[in-house]
């Protein structure tokens, strides 16, 4: 097993190509339902359907652990203090990497070497305090953490065809994210520690009872009942006081790690696998066929290394997409009442936070130490607030524009973004990876606009 620090968006794409050039190996990457690379596995040709055969892996720090975004440095300093990794002893801006160049290949090995103990240090916490090995990524090791937490003598049934149907297409939905209108000037913002419904559709009994309390008048024309049901709280308050207690607090080396753990136990239960097999090989293995990226055609045949073939639907027990409805109902309406306290000065919402025009924390259930309160994140700072998912505190602390690289927007650019002109930006995208291993240039240079503000 090989390990990089961003493998999937970088060490794999030569990995993958330089394989392509050797006779007698498979690449059966690990994709998911959105064709977004986990990894990489690497078997002999004649090892194609022993799925118990010896082989390599390629997989990715970040993905591992669920740190997507986090750098090497901190994740080095934070789980290796005494192996992190070199900053500043080169100026990469004016330098390449040079294989002949000393002090270049000391850097490569720190890298190297940072990683490995960070990584060794990270699976360590697991095993101590989960009794669970890392794995390809981190929702696969949480999954199996989430269910041995599961109460005892509970059975958690597959559902119905036609219930299934209806929980992953209507009833599963994400976090609420919603911008009342442009706004600048002092906001109150609360952060839980750790667009509704449509009429006609299929809700959650916790979206029922949250309407019923709020008066709405309701008419049930079909239901399905559980006749089971448990709760978690014991699970997220071990979570929640191993996070805040541990050796180093909640941002050190244990604290990350229990967070990460929270953050991917449910993820999985929503799942849906894809029958279709893709793997990369020089030539095509009997029962496959030659791969098109949908939408695209291949007149000259550059996805020639990429084969694919229906194989069996897999279902795995924790594939109950009941669970992670539930979950996530429960959240959005924490969020809606907290909307509620105060709905004339309400100005944003998105996940597990809230945003008023005035100090509404006397009616906020505020204790920054306890799972499933409030916190305070912002007491009357300035902000500019634009869109979903874009806005900015006026001292330039805390930015966020979606779609864009908001260390390169300026003050003014969001100033200019408010009256009503977004900003556009010239960017180098990297390509997803099947259309770089079909031929493709793994970066592109596009044209991108904020987001359109409604005059």
């Amino acid at each position: 097993r090989f390990v990089a620090w961003n493998a999937n968006q970088f060490d794999a794409y030569f990995i993958a190509a330089a394989l392509l050039q050797e006779e007698g190996f498979i690449i059966r990457p690990y994709l998911t339902a959105s064709r977004q690379l986990r990894g990489l596995r690497i078997i002999r040709s004649q090892d194609l359907d022993n799925r118990e055969a010896q082989g390599w892996e390629f997989l990715d720090g970040m993905a591992m652990l669920g740190l997507a975004g986090m750098s090497l440095s901190k994740f080095s300093k934070t789980f290796a203090p005494e192996h992190a990794k070199m900053t500043d002893a080169i100026d990469w801006s004016s330098e390449s990497f040079d294989v002949n160049n000393a002090l270049h290949r000391s850097y490569a090995a720190r890298d190297s070497e940072a990683l490995f103990y960070a990584m060794q240090r990270a699976q360590a916490i697991l095993i101590e305090y989960f009794e669970q090995a890392l794995a390809p990524t981190m929702g696969n090791a949480c999954i199996k953490i989430f269910r041995r937490h599961l109460p005892e003598k509970i059975t958690v049934r597959a559902l119905p065809e036609k219930a299934l149907a209806i929980v992953r297409d209507q009833v599963m939905r994400g976090g609420f994210c919603f911008c009342v209108g442009r706004f600048e000037g002092p906001i109150w913002k609360y952060d839980i520690n750790q667009a509704y419904a449509a009429p006609d559709t299929w809700i959650t009994s916790i979206e029922v009872d949250q309407l019923k309390r709020e008066g709405w008048k309701l008419t049930i024309t079909e239901s399905y009942f559980f006749t089971d049901s448990f709760s978690m709280t014991e699970y997220v308050n071990r979570l929640e006081h191993l996070r805040t207690t541990c050796p180093g607090g909640p941002s050190g080396a244990i604290g990350t790690m229990v967070k990460a753990v929270g953050n991917h136990s449910y993820g999985k239960t929503v799942e849906q696998t894809d029958p279709k097999e893709i793997i990369f090989s020089p030539e095509c293995p009997v029962g496959f066929m030659p791969y098109a990226a949908p939408g695209e055609t291949d007149p000259l045949g550059v996805l020639e290394h990429i084969w694919w073939r229906v194989g069996d639907i897999v279902t795995r027990d924790y594939h109950q997409p009941q669970i992670g409805a539930f979950i996530t109902a429960h959240v959005r309406m924490v969020l809606r009442r907290a909307m509620l306290i105060a709905p004339d000065a309400w100005l944003y919402a998105d996940t597990d936070s809230v945003a008023f025009n005035r100090d509404v924390t006397d009616q906020m259930d505020i204790d920054p130490g306890r799972y499933g309160a409030w916190k305070i994140e912002e007491s009357g700072t300035e902000y500019r607030i634009i869109a979903k998912k874009v806005y900015a505190s006026l001292d330039g602390a805390k930015r966020s524009a979606k779609g864009l690289n908001v260390k390169r927007l300026t003050n003014e650019d969001f100033e200019q973004w408010l009256n009503g002109t977004p900003p556009t930006q010239t960017q180098v995208q990297r390509q997803n990876f099947l259309k770089v291993m079909a031929g493709s240039e793994m970066y592109l240079e596009r044209t991108r606009r904020g987001t359109a503000i409604p005059t």
